[in-house]
């Protein structure tokens, strides 16, 4: 099974390190296969990271996204090429992610404090998808404090009733933290 962390911080936004930092400490520490930086509503410092890891001789492929602030609460918008607009409503957010060919998951889900979507918008969202407003998966493992929280519920309910792709992220925004959490898939 690969190993992907898809849920970074770097410094382009309120991460701790360099995009090349990132990288070099992915390589170097981790063995996980794909990394995603996910800075809020920027994706620079994904796009940086993409260029290093292309151009260099790393084992593991980044993948560009960002934490989109919705209205409704944050997205990880993954596999995207375009940033996309904050504070839209968070279904033409998702649209717009999937328009773009991207997948969207929702980080820290229930965690009021840290913007994560309420219950009742998981929900609504999953009994009544359509073409091009539906989640792609549920980040129901996130070791930072806005994780740890809800992730008995967060797991319970996608168990339960939900039946998202269950997904797992560090929310890291320092080195020490990266790939405390991953998605596992095969490959």
């Amino acid at each position: 099974m690969g190993k992907a962390d898809l849920h970074i911080h770097s410094r382009a936004d309120d991460g701790l390190a360099t995009p090349q930092q990132i990288v070099d400490h992915v390589e170097r520490n981790t063995d996980l296969d794909i990394i995603a930086i996910t800075d809020h509503d920027e994706i620079a410092g994904a796009w940086e990271a993409r260029e290093i890891v292309a151009k260099g001789q790393y084992r593991f492929q980044v993948l560009v996204g960002m934490e989109v602030t919705t209205r409704q609460g944050h997205l990880l918008a993954l596999g995207i090429e375009r940033p996309v607009r904050m504070l839209q409503e968070m279904d033409r957010t998702i649209s717009l992610v999937h328009e773009q060919g991207g997948v969207c998951v929702l980080p820290h889900p229930m965690a009021w404090f840290s913007m994560g979507a309420r219950q009742s918008l998981v929900n609504r969202l999953v009994r009544q998808p359509t073409d091009t407003v539906y989640l792609d998966g549920l980040e129901v493992f996130n070791p930072s404090f806005a994780g740890r929280v809800v992730f008995k519920l967060a797991e319970r309910l996608n168990r339960t009733r939900w039946r998202l792709a269950a997904c797992g992220g560090s929310d890291s925004h320092s080195l020490n933290t990266i790939g405390s959490a991953y998605t596992t898939f095969p490959g």
